[in-house]
């Protein structure tokens, strides 16, 4: 299978590679760390990396300002909070947008269809699956210590470095320097073959990884045990969960690793046991009176215990009973110099065994490796949905209708961060419907332009709206749905600029800037603009803006929150539509009355004396009453004067 991993990440084996396409496929940070050496912020812009590799679009290509990819990372963050797992939160936070339609409607019917299914099985039954999932994790990593290949040439080892890289040791030996290798090593592979030697396995051709280094493929396994013990809990609340085949599977691998659990016998310390029993029955003796014969059989029958507990073979068991024949006095002990090549036989039949062992165990897990990582990916899977029908019920999301790019629109449509707060009982948030251009959303008085100006009151909603109609369209575009009641939006990139306030050198020309793409991409888009008005003077502010609105591409879906419709009116060469949302008053409480809901094709007024009136309600000091009383009785009078 050809790798999707989208970068260079440097000089990756074979075997790493393979697997750091899984570990993106999860995503598993940890693995792709340990692979690539690269930091958590790496290992994650990675992951997005091979996202955009699947979809075929890149995020920056969808989502074409850093104000929109900002919102949309904040958007992501509310649903990787439903997140299941670690790994299941990491999936979420990581999901990249796509303009393919299929690409978009295929992750809509994912989402319809498993809702669908959780309302079959019933809210308790949903609770159980949920339940099963909470402990669907990867374990810390195991990581064996490589192996050593003696490679017959320098060809060999250049082979053997491609395919394994750091998860073997290799070096070119020849049969002369074996036997050197083999005083410092237990158990060594082999390409070629060295005959009476012992402490060497030959490889086949094939050059599996279960015979190289079976220790890293039985991690790879017992790193997913708790998946595979979830799957097992889940199939059991959603029986056509997993197909028998990829079930099996899992049970299998499970008793296959419980497999590996027993502990191995250490020889150093079975022969210092050994010992002690031996002086502890002298000294039962000597309180007895035995004499020779009783200790002689004291003696034997430790030794017999010791050969069956560590299994020895004929010549083990003889440098053993040599090593103990050797002793002429007490306390009891073993001869060192007739033990130590007893423990190198020991260690190296022990270390081979281990090896068999642990390679069978690898061999016959691999057998199990396709539908391991179908069961894997489906896990994740469950997750996912998991969280995104539990985000679209909480905020009554509603999948949204895909256009090709002539419209913007929703009714009774609510801002995710408003609900969000209403949710924790913070806050209330209150509907709204709006479109732009031609939708199949029809809003009385909503004349169908491309362009649109809102206006209208301080601290009104205006750039609630904006955010509002950028969060639809970036829940669109991920394949999510959206928080209104009915939407109609286009398969189109998004361009979104917040609030430009901050007066300093060089904000002007930096705003014009960053609209050159804009200006320069002829195709369709969302153009969301909030404000730009502390960059210079109303007059050159409103000639400027005017100028960007006559100039957009057919095909810019535009909506323009101002304050400036006034100063920019008169230099319109094209049609657009001016909305505007309106005051009210103050409330007893000091708040500001005002209705959210826009005005079509209607200029709204700003409203600074209700903001100052509210100011002047809360304030104590007298000094400070009389200047907002000015302020008031200037704006009154500019009023009238306008009128």
């Amino acid at each position: 299978m050809e790798s999707l991993v989208p970068v260079k990440v440097g000089e990756l084996s074979e075997m790493d590679l393979a697997t750091l396409d899984e570990a993106l496929e999860v995503p598993d940070l940890e693995a792709i760390q340990e692979i690539t050496g690269l930091t958590v912020r790496d290992a994650i812009r990675l992951v997005t990396k091979q996202r955009e590799a699947k979809t075929g679009y890149r995020v920056r290509e969808v989502f074409c300002t850093r104000d929109a990819r900002a919102l949309a990372r904040e958007v992501l963050s509310i649903l990787a909070g439903y997140g299941v797992t670690p790994a299941g939160r990491r999936a979420l936070a990581a999901m990249t947008p796509s303009l393919d339609r299929g690409e978009v409607d295929q992750r809509f019917r994912g989402l319809s269809e498993f809702l669908k299914l959780s309302q079959e099985k019933g809210e308790e039954q949903m609770g159980k699956v949920l339940e099963s999932l909470v402990d669907a994790g990867l374990t810390k990593r195991g990581i064996a210590a490589p192996l050593l290949i003696i490679a017959s040439s320098v060809e060999e080892e250049a082979r053997l470095i491609k395919k394994f890289g750091r998860h073997v040791r290799v070096r070119v030996c020849s049969e002369a320097e074996v036997h050197d290798v083999l005083v410092k090593e237990s158990h060594v592979l082999s390409t070629v073959s060295f005959k009476g030697l012992r402490g060497i396995t030959v490889l086949n051709d094939m050059l599996d990884p279960a015979q190289a280094c079976p220790g890293f493929v039985i991690d790879y396994y017992a790193r997913r045990k708790p998946l595979f013990q979830s799957a097992l809990a889940v199939t059991a609340h959603l029986p056509s969960f997993l197909e028998e085949a990829d079930l099996n599977s899992a049970k299998e691998a499970l008793g296959l690793l419980d497999g590996l659990q027993e502990q191995s016998l250490n020889l150093e310390e079975s022969i210092r046991e050994a010992e002690d029993r031996v002086n502890d029955g002298v000294k039962k003796l000597m309180t007895l009176g035995g004499g020779e014969d009783e200790f002689k059989d004291l003696v034997e029958s430790v030794l017999l215990g010791l050969e069956d507990e560590l299994s020895l073979e004929e010549d083990e068991a003889k440098l053993l009973r040599a090593a103990a024949l050797d002793v002429r006095s007490l306390p009891f002990a073993f001869s060192s110099s007739r033990i130590r090549p007893l423990t190198a036989r020991h260690e190296a039949r022990m270390a081979q065994a281990r090896y068999n062992k642990l390679r069978n165990t690898a061999e016959k897990l691999e057998k199990h490796r396709e539908n391991v990582e179908r069961t894997v990916r489906r896990l994740f899977e469950l997750g996912t949905f998991l969280a995104m029908a539990r985000f679209t019920t909480d905020y009554d999301l509603r999948v949204p209708k895909l256009n090709d790019g002539h419209g913007i629109g929703f009714a009774e449509g609510r801002n995710l961060f408003l609900a969000r707060d209403q949710l924790k009982g913070t806050g209330r948030v209150e509907p709204v419907s709006y479109s732009i251009g031609q939708t199949d959303v029809q809003l009385f008085g909503a004349e169908n332009r491309p362009i649109v100006m809102l206006t209208g009151a301080n601290s009104g909603g205006k750039t609630t709206l904006l955010e509002t109609l950028a969060i639809v369209q970036i829940l669109s575009l991920l394949g999510l749905p959206v928080p209104a009641e009915k939407a109609d939006v286009p398969l189109v990139p998004l361009y979104l600029f917040r609030r430009r306030t901050v007066r300093k050198v060089g904000s002007l020309e930096y705003a014009i800037k960053v609209l050159r793409p804009v200006m320069t991409k002829r195709q369709s888009k969302v153009l969301l603009m909030d404000e730009f008005e502390a960059l210079t003077e109303p007059g050159a502010l409103g000639r400027i803006v005017a100028s960007i609105l006559n100039d957009l591409p057919t095909g810019s879906l535009t909506l323009f929150v101002t304050h400036l419709a006034r100063e920019i009116l008169p230099h319109l060469r094209t049609a657009i539509r001016i909305d505007g949302i309106e005051a009210k008053g103050i409330d007893d409480q000091g708040n500001l009355v005002v209705d959210r809901q826009p005005v079509f094709n209607h200029m709204g007024t700003s409203t600074p004396h209700f903001i100052i009136s509210r100011l002047l309600k809360r304030a104590k000091n007298k000094r400070l009453q009389k200047a907002y009383q000015d302020m008031i009785a200037l704006l009154e009078a500019g009023s009238r004067q306008s009128a």
